[in-house]
């Protein structure tokens, strides 16, 4: 993995419907990229965000954001 991008993000997609996606069917895609003076907000942000999204029941509520709002509310709410 290289961190060579000029500004950190993520960048999410919640599919109307599944996608097909290396033999299997995905609902949520979520791109992240760091710039390498912010690298250090890589292991803040995906551990938490993979213990959230592992459990079912979280999933289904992170599907159900229909805005970038939405979505950061529903994530905040999850977070131990």
């Amino acid at each position: 993995m290289k961190m060579h991008e000029k500004k950190t993000g993520i960048s999410v997609m919640i599919c109307d419907e599944q996608v097909d996606w290396d033999e299997r069917k995905i609902d949520l895609v979520l791109m992240l990229c760091f710039n390498i003076n912010e690298r250090y907000l890589f292991n803040e942000l995906f551990e938490p965000i993979s213990m959230i999204l592992i459990e079912p029941g979280n999933m289904n509520k992170v599907l159900q954001a229909r805005s970038a709002k939405d979505f950061i509310e529903t994530l905040s709410e999850l977070l131990p």
